[in-house]
């Protein structure tokens, strides 16, 4: 099994090269020549809070991205959670300690698919959330 490492031969390599000479080596070793999309973030929507349900609230916002290839505009979105977070040590005479704190966290809402939240426009991607969060909220 040919094993790769960091010298001056390797970075005088084509990645070709480096590929059709590494056949044997496993997946997770081989050098990748391709990279991932970039993207860029376009706009940021935050939604006005509101009730649904018995008293609680919700909070998003829509991150409006997109690729660098040009490609559709997709919308993903994040809902503002509220953790209270409280420390385990130091421990005082067995017990945690007495304080804790609350940290709001912008958690990714797997309820809304990005691919479905995509379009031409940033409004077409508004609409399409809009028209998610009345489907669901009503």
């Amino acid at each position: 099994m040919l094993v790769l490492k960091q010298s001056e031969l390797l970075l005088n390599l084509h990645p070709e090269v480096l590929m059709r000479d590494t056949v044997n080596v496993p997946p997770a070793l081989k050098i990748r020549n391709d990279m991932r999309n970039l993207i860029e973030v376009v706009k940021i929507f935050d939604v006005e809070p509101f009730e649904a349900g018995e008293g609680d609230l919700f909070r998003f916002r829509v991150e409006i991205t997109r690729d660098f290839n040009g490609g559709l505009l997709r919308g993903i979105v994040y809902r503002l959670e509220t953790y209270r977070l409280q420390p385990t040590y130091p421990l005082l005479d067995g017990q945690p300690c007495e304080w804790s704190s609350d940290a709001l966290l912008h958690v990714i809402d797997d309820n809304y698919d990005a691919d479905s939240l995509s379009g031409h426009s940033v409004d077409e991607v508004l609409e399409k959330f809009q028209a998610a969060l009345a489907a669901r909220f009503g």
